[in-house]
């Protein structure tokens, strides 16, 4: 699972971003054979009853995940508000429960029952690794609370249907956040030119948040 920011490939060559973020994950691909991989292409506007279309809704998290949705060896996820775009994972999407954002044999359980590695690249690791709020889902944080979206959804062979999926939310008053360095100690990080690189196996982190989260509910909050 790799989180990026575009900024992390401004560095790197005089090139275009977009070429130099392809020619990465092109590369990326060679490395290991079997490599499956999953970015994210996060849409809120259907939680505002707008359409998803797996081929044409833009992702509403960056500049990197669009740059990956125009890569045709790439096939997106139909999650409608927590899609990834993913390569080499056609067959895990069709054993994957995309009514639920979170919960039990969602993208992030399964991932993590697959002992998946998360890697970010020049970002905030707490503020950007989505598979925390799984956690907390396991945990049933009493700062979340589950709210059901409907909407109407296009899939690639551009037929419509509707669609419905519970989101283990955040409630609004409370404003919670993840604290910026409070997992610091479970991951390992490394500079990378102007950025940091950010690692763990989705297993450990997992497991050591849940043994954290039994004794304090708000150890990753604010």
């Amino acid at each position: 699972m790799l989180h990026a920011d575009a900024s992390f490939f401004y560095q790197f060559s005089d090139i275009d971003y977009e070429k130099t973020i392809h020619i990465f994950l092109n590369e990326l691909i060679k490395y290991k054979k079997n490599l499956k991989i999953l970015i994210p292409t996060f849409t809120y506007s259907f939680c505002q009853k707008k359409i998803f279309n797996v081929r044409k809704t833009l992702s509403e998290i960056g500049d990197f995940s669009n740059s990956c949705l125009k890569m045709k060896k790439f096939t997106r996820s139909m999650n409608p508000i927590f899609s990834f775009c993913t390569y080499n994972f056609k067959n895990d999407l069709k054993l994957i429960n995309h009514n639920t954002c979170f919960g039990i044999n969602s993208v992030f359980d399964y991932f993590q029952r697959k002992k998946g590695k998360i890697i970010v690249l020049g970002t905030s690791f707490e503020k950007s690794v989505t598979f925390l709020h799984h956690i907390e889902e396991l945990q049933q944080v009493s700062y979340r609370y589950y709210k059901d979206f409907s909407g109407i959804v296009i899939n690639e062979k551009n037929k419509k249907r509707r669609f419905k999926i519970k989101y283990f939310a955040r409630k609004k008053k409370l404003n919670k956040q993840i604290k910026d360095r409070k997992l610091s100690n479970l991951y390992q990080n490394f500079d990378c030119g102007r950025h940091k690189v950010f690692y763990i196996k989705s297993n450990i982190l997992q497991t050591k948040c849940l043994n954290k989260l039994n004794n304090n509910e708000l150890f990753l909050v604010s």
